[in-house]
């Protein structure tokens, strides 16, 4: 699994969300977004009109669960949240 992605848009920390784009078994996915407060993340969806209801309906382009989920949200954490800096004692010599 391959991610990319693009920095997030100036928004509180609580509302920020993360697009981004991820290559599985050679389909491209484009437009998901994750939150990295919450772990949430969403599939990009597609409107069509019903003619039956005289009205748009939203459809899933990508559907995922579970473990899928999982291996994806472990993958955008490795991709965009930095590693914590390891912690130097006070008087150590940094090279």
């Amino acid at each position: 699994m391959r991610v990319e992605g693009t920095s997030p848009r100036i928004q509180p920390e609580r509302h920020r969300w993360i697009i981004f784009d991820f290559t599985v078994r050679g389909f491209t996915i484009l437009g998901c977004r994750w939150q990295p407060r919450s772990g949430s993340v969403q599939l990009p969806v597609t409107f069509f009109w019903d003619d039956a209801r005289a009205c748009y309906r939203k459809k899933r382009v990508v559907c995922a669960f579970g473990v899928d989920i999982l291996r994806l949200r472990k993958a955008l954490e490795a991709h965009f949240v930095p590693a914590p800096e390891e912690e130097v004692p006070v008087g150590a010599e940094v090279a």
